[in-house]
């Protein structure tokens, strides 16, 4: 078997054309396209997308703050729907709601 190569840039915004989706979680990739996670909670399988429909982050807070920013909804608004998707990445996520209480 294969060993599984480590992804360099694993978090993601999907686009549907020039719109954006949400935050997900590159967990395989080959030339052509990436496998996305949507939540941690996801009971269906991975989807395909091809990488020109995926802008890429290596932290899941830069894609959080470009998601916020491509939808036009608030920080605070982007944290919290992140942290319903990826709760296990609550020590990081938690890192941009501070900023956001402090205003």
């Amino acid at each position: 078997m294969a060993k599984k190569q480590k992804i360099k840039k694993p978090w993601c915004i999907y686009l549907f054309g020039w719109i954006p989706g949400s935050v997900g979680k590159v967990e395989e990739e080959s030339e052509s396209a990436a496998w996305v996670r949507y939540s941690e909670g996801q009971m269906y399988p991975l989807s395909a997308w091809e990488h020109k429909y995926l802008k890429r982050f290596k932290t899941i807070n830069g894609a959080i703050r470009k998601c916020a920013e491509l939808e036009g909804i608030s920080l605070r608004d982007a944290v919290e729907k992140a942290l319903s998707d990826f709760p296990s990445e609550r020590e990081a996520i938690e890192k941009l709601r501070k900023p956001i209480k402090e205003i």
